[in-house]
Order: structure tokens, then sequence, then C-alpha cells
């Protein structure tokens, strides 16, 4: 059975929240995202990364049987 997600009305998440959607550690988001899995981009000034919401969408409907 599908677990149903509510993602927050944003373009884009932390990687806490994104990991939290996703069901898997923030650390599992930062491998993904250095392996090429999941795109993210980074904010200008911090660097600090951010993962569009269609991106775990996108792997939320890839876990779909």
């Amino acid at each position: 059975m599908a677990r149903i997600v509510h993602l927050p009305d944003a373009r884009y998440l932390s990687m806490r929240d994104a990991a939290r959607a996703l069901g898997v550690h923030p650390n599992t988001v930062r491998n993904w995202a250095n392996a090429g899995i999941i795109r993210v981009v980074r904010l200008p000034g911090s660097g600090y990364r951010r993962v569009p919401v269609t991106e775990v969408q996108r792997l939320l409907a890839s876990r779909e049987p």
C-alpha cells in the first residue's frame, strides 16, 4: 500500500525535509545528490543545498509498485 506524503507548499525543500518525505536519513539524500540520483540546487551565498519538490515526487513515484 502506498504511503501518503504531504509536502509543504514550496518549490524547494531542505535536505532534512526531503529526507523526512522520502523516509530516509538526511545523509542518504546528500549521498544521492553526490551520486547524481537526485537533483539539488545550491543557494547563492550560503551554498546550502535544496531539493526541488518535483525531485522528491519523482523518487516517491519510482517506488510505487
